[in-house]
């Protein structure tokens, strides 16, 4: 069956109402200041929309997977396939997603967060995908903006000045991957190119992909998200 594209829903409202992003569960380890999360309504709307469940839901680039997570969570795709090329994102779900996830939680609750034990964390060298998944999530929480890419800065105030701990949940960190361990059976991660995965996989019956394009006009990105939906 020939492949379409699906528009998703008007944005930035949703039937009348401005949505709250506070209303949508949390269930990512990472933090993206101006990520996916403000558009899960519109997700679960488009895909209720669909004549059937998906069969396969794809996000060919994951990031911190907060669509892809509620779609498996909600159930709104018989399964979930994420794919991240990057290589520390890819390294915590390949974690989270594996058999790790529960060392993984367990090395974030003994973590003792101060500047000292960071920095000595954040130089060694990764061994394992268990110690690059933990750096990730290290670096993505102290870092200004959760940004990985090398010399970005580190918080300094933070929240009520707690400094590098002000981003620092461990408890939550530990809850929200055990949480997703429960339904890592419904759900794969690949590490790799998400076009390529879009093509190899564009004419698979009852397949959809989702995608957010960052459209630019008068110096900002624009919100406008392109959803494809393949072989539906």
């Amino acid at each position: 069956m020939a492949s379409a594209q699906l528009p998703l829903l008007p944005v930035p409202r949703l039937k009348g109402h401005i949505i709250n992003v506070a209303s949508v569960p949390q269930r990512s380890p990472f933090r993206y200041p101006g990520g996916k999360t403000w558009l899960v309504p519109y997700i679960r709307q488009w895909l209720s929309s669909l004549p059937a469940r998906p069969c396969e839901f794809i996000e060919p680039f994951a990031g911190g997977a907060i669509v892809s997570l509620t779609v498996a969570f909600e159930k709104l795709a018989d399964h979930v396939t994420m794919v991240e090329l990057d290589e520390q994102v890819a390294a915590v779900w390949q974690a989270v997603l594996g058999k790790h996830g529960a060392e993984l939680a367990n090395r974030i609750i003994s973590f003792r967060m101060t500047p000292a034990n960071v920095e000595s964390v954040l130089s060694e060298p990764a061994r394992s995908i268990q110690d690059r998944a933990f750096q990730t999530i290290l670096r993505n929480r102290v870092n200004r903006g959760g940004i990985l890419a090398p010399g970005a800065g580190k918080v300094k105030n933070g929240e009520a000045g707690k400094g590098i701990k002000s981003r620092w949940y461990p408890l939550t960190l530990k809850k929200r991957i055990l949480d997703i361990g429960t339904i890592r059976d419904h759900m794969a991660f690949v590490h790799g190119d998400g076009m390529k995965m879009m093509r190899k996989h564009a004419y698979q019956p009852d397949t959809v992909f989702f995608y957010r394009s960052a459209l630019h006009g008068r110096g900002k990105t624009s919100r406008k998200p392109s959803v494809f939906a393949l072989g539906t």
